[in-house]
């Protein structure tokens, strides 16, 4: 029992400081180089990126072109500012380069990596990458991890499925500071928290509900989650209290929220929520029927799929 006492308060001392590590964090980080967001546009075959303050009809810094059959889905940037992209329809691309110069350097597709129907991607601050993929009859719904660096047609170095992990239809992915992976799974409105070394048939360590058919998903540096749910045109917050929980604090919704998709947060904790027609940006403390401070519709069409913020 002592034991038990002694390592729950390990816990709950390191949760603290970690939220108090990763606050002074961000507060640094307002005062550093800009962010840049970062957006797929299925439609067009394109990854933009644009200044996170961009708004308007303004152009893009950047555009990585996908040639077809390849349909960008969703988006990831690791720490070195590499762009992880999922196609839809079966691969992996990462572009690297300077200046928003941007060249392919890393490929990953074949039966081997049973890469079929990606939904969403998420690089690890060091270009490690998990990426969920909706199955088909031949094989079920998963969510695959690679190491960096790979090429062609290799083998995921680890596959969570089965029964167990609740991973019916995943749709959006993300990371917290710690490794941890957040699924959320339309199938089943649910949020899936599972341990960074998860693997194969492992139970999430954490469960949460209340969502209407989630798409994608945020997790910000104060380990609060952000939730776009299509069924109901809404953001669902979900406010940190504690190591391994969570509580509904917030859902928000606004006329111009049509089908939202792609979720993120910037450092000055606007809420950028990819919708019908461009990218919409919210207070940091929206609750409710809210409107948004700032639009980014850029050149038509701007429907985005997934969307970064880095």
């Amino acid at each position: 029992m002592r034991q038990r006492r002694v390592r729950s308060g390990l816990i709950t001392g390191g949760f603290l400081l970690l939220i108090a590590l990763m606050a002074g964090c961000s507060h640094r980080e307002k005062n550093g180089p800009g962010q840049n967001l970062y957006a797929t546009i299925p439609e067009t075959g394109l990854i933009v990126v644009y200044s996170v303050t961009a708004s308007g009809a303004a152009q893009p810094l950047a555009t990585i072109k996908e040639n077809p059959p390849d349909k960008p889905i969703d988006v990831s940037v690791d720490l070195s500012g590499e762009v992880f992209v999922a196609n839809e329809n079966g691969n992996f691309r990462a572009y690297s380069g300077r200046d928003f110069h941007y060249e392919l350097i890393h490929t990953v597709e074949g039966p081997h990596t049973r890469i079929r129907h990606p939904t969403s991607i998420v690089a690890n601050f060091d270009g490690t990458f998990y990426i969920a993929d909706a199955g088909d009859a031949a094989d079920k719904a998963r969510v695959e991890w690679f190491s960096a660096g790979q090429n062609g047609n290799v083998f995921p170095n680890r596959v969570i499925s089965g029964p167990h992990t609740g991973i019916i239809s995943p749709r959006g992915l993300a990371l917290d500071g710690s490794g941890r992976l957040f699924v959320a799974d339309r199938a089943t409105n649910k949020v899936l928290v599972f341990e960074p070394d998860a693997t194969g048939d492992a139970a999430p360590v954490v469960v949460l509900t209340g969502l209407h058919s989630p798409e994608h998903l945020f997790v910000d540096q104060l380990l609060n989650i952000y939730v776009s749910n299509q069924a109901d045109d809404s953001i669902k917050v979900f406010m940190t209290t504690g190591p391994q929980s969570w509580s509904l604090s917030a859902t928000i919704t606004s006329a111009e929220m049509r089908q939202p998709t792609g979720v993120a947060a910037d450092q000055a904790g606007r809420i950028a929520v990819a919708a019908t027609g461009g990218i919409l940006f919210f207070p940091s403390n929206s609750a409710g029927q809210a409107e948004p401070i700032s639009d980014l519709h850029g050149p038509t069409p701007m429907n985005a799929a997934g969307i970064f913020i880095h």
